[in-house]
């Protein structure tokens, strides 16, 4: 699935290395003991949706993911979420996935609200999702909580 600056492919075992480096950094001892491929395979196994994100420009590089999990099929939502490499934030490529990844919780899961949680203190995460149309709707657990209506 490509939008106007990126692709959104299916993440799978082979994408394991690139995608473990998004959450633990080479510069660094990992904080899990989980190899990649384990550590992949649980993550797609959490999620009822998860790509890749990468440029159209360098499409064999993963600069980022985003997931459709914790699916409600009683109140119709589902929690969206990503992760980006920092040289990439503020290009407007988040918002295009998410774009993307809310066309595909309407057409093919049916939910009527996504659901979208970050930390208290992440303001960044905090303004991209208010930019984005979430409201908040509670804190819990340290976390906000926030809710976009997508249709009745």
């Amino acid at each position: 699935m490509a939008g106007t600056n990126i692709i959104l492919q299916p993440l799978t075992l082979s994408d394991a290395d690139a995608f473990f480096g998004l959450y633990f950094p080479t510069d660094g001892e990992p904080d899990t003991n989980e190899s990649p491929e384990v550590f992949t395979r649980r993550i797609m196994s959490l999620c009822e949706r998860i790509f890749t994100i990468r440029t159209i420009e360098r499409p064999d590089d993963i600069i980022g993911d985003c997931a459709l999990h914790h699916w409600d099929t009683e109140t119709k939502s589902v929690e969206i979420g990503g992760s980006l490499k920092p040289e990439y934030w503020g290009r407007g490529i988040m918002a295009s996935a998410f774009g993307m990844l809310s066309e595909i919780a309407v057409k093919e899961l049916r939910v009527a609200s996504l659901v979208a949680k970050t930390e208290t203190g992440n303001v960044k995460a905090l303004a991209f999702a208010q930019k984005f149309g979430f409201v908040e709707a509670g804190v819990k657990d340290g976390q906000v909580i926030l809710h976009k209506k997508l249709r009745q």
